[in-house]
């Protein structure tokens, strides 16, 4: 039962970064509704990391690859990496309080912008500019605090709770 609302977020979160009216012609915010599912998955690979199946991250990455229209396998790839970061990022959030985890996301989302970039020269073209991605990683920074709220409702945790451990 404790699956349910990570995956229902997940889904959703599918739903938006899939829906093409998202950004309204803002590339910025296409990216960055893109990303929303690569935040729930850093999320709960940050904080409890069973209670997300690979295969739905997995899963959450195809349905992107294959409603948006893009190279077949790279929503699934960024969605995958974030998984690894966010398992990478586990062993400090139990030593950082809120503004540190936030820190960790703004790294993740640095990373993953990286990795788009990376992404874009290897097939042979932009995917996003520079100035796209750093805002679309400016609009997920600062709204993370909102997001995480937001997931923290799906999370059935008290905040007095110790997240997962290791």
């Amino acid at each position: 039962m404790g699956q349910i609302p990570p995956l229902l977020l997940l889904a959703i979160a599918t739903g938006v970064a899939s829906a093409p009216w998202v950004g309204g012609g803002n590339a910025a915010l296409d990216i960055a509704a893109g990303l929303l599912p690569a935040v729930v998955i850093h999320y709960w690979a940050l904080r409890r990391a069973s209670v997300l199946p690979v295969i739905a991250v997995l899963f959450s990455g195809l349905c992107v690859d294959v409603l948006s229209g893009g190279p077949f396998g790279f929503w699934t790839s960024v969605y995958s990496f974030s998984w690894v970061i966010g398992l990478v990022q586990r062993r400090w959030a139990t030593v950082f309080w809120k503004p540190g985890r936030w820190a960790m996301f703004g790294v993740a989302v640095v990373i993953l912008a990286g990795g788009i970039s990376a992404a874009g020269a290897v097939l042979g073209g932009d995917i996003a500019p520079a100035g796209v991605l750093l805002e679309a990683s400016i609009w997920l920074i600062a709204g993370y605090p909102l997001l995480a709220a937001i997931l923290r409702i799906g999370d059935g945790t008290r905040e007095g709770r110790p997240l997962e451990s290791d």
